[in-house]
């Protein structure tokens, strides 16, 4: 697919309003949901995972208000309601040059395969692309399958698998590709 198609045209991806407490919160929430759906270590230690609270981790998020290495994005139905986010980040890496990172991105289970995540993932590369970035670098779980397949389908290639506090596949996209 190229950048500029509309996969879900039922679904309005915009930007999150940081200072709108609701949309914060929905975020937030969301944010936890993919840590506890994709990180099946948290489950069963949440202490793995910092600040894995909704207060929490959406008072780290209103303190991006007006930070421009930040690309906070929702999905939006028809009524308005928030069904899925993602957040795009900037970064730099040891050698000066600037990168994308997708720090985090969830879909709501009954919306999932409309194409939201896709669209989702369109706008955040364009927003990247737009940066200037040379690269972007996600990170998922082992088993968490269909996202690795969906940023596969989008040009990312599985770039290597770390361990850690909990294990993660690296995929990474060049940005002219």
């Amino acid at each position: 697919m190229l950048l500029n198609e509309d996969p879900s045209p039922a679904y309005v991806i915009r930007p999150v309003d940081l200072s709108d407490d609701r949309e914060v919160n929905t975020i937030a929430s969301f944010s936890m949901l993919t840590i506890l759906e994709t990180l099946p270590e948290s489950r069963l230690d949440p202490t793995i995972v910092p600040n894995l609270s909704i207060a929490s981790m959406g008072e780290m998020y209103r303190s991006d208000l007006g930070r421009s290495d930040r690309n906070y994005l929702v999905a939006v139905d028809a009524e308005g309601n928030i069904t899925g986010h993602a957040i795009a980040v900037l970064r730099t890496d040891d050698s000066g040059l600037p990168y994308g990172y997708s720090y985090t991105r969830y879909v709501l289970p009954a919306h999932r395969k409309q194409g939201i995540a896709r669209q989702l993932l369109h706008a955040a590369k364009r927003w990247w692309w737009e940066q200037g970035v040379l690269y972007v670098l996600a990170h998922t779980h082992p088993t968490n399958l269909p996202l690795q397949r969906l940023f596969v389908s989008e040009g990312f290639i599985i770039d290597g698998e770390e361990d850690g506090k909990w294990p993660m596949v690296r995929l990474r996209w060049a940005s002219g590709g």
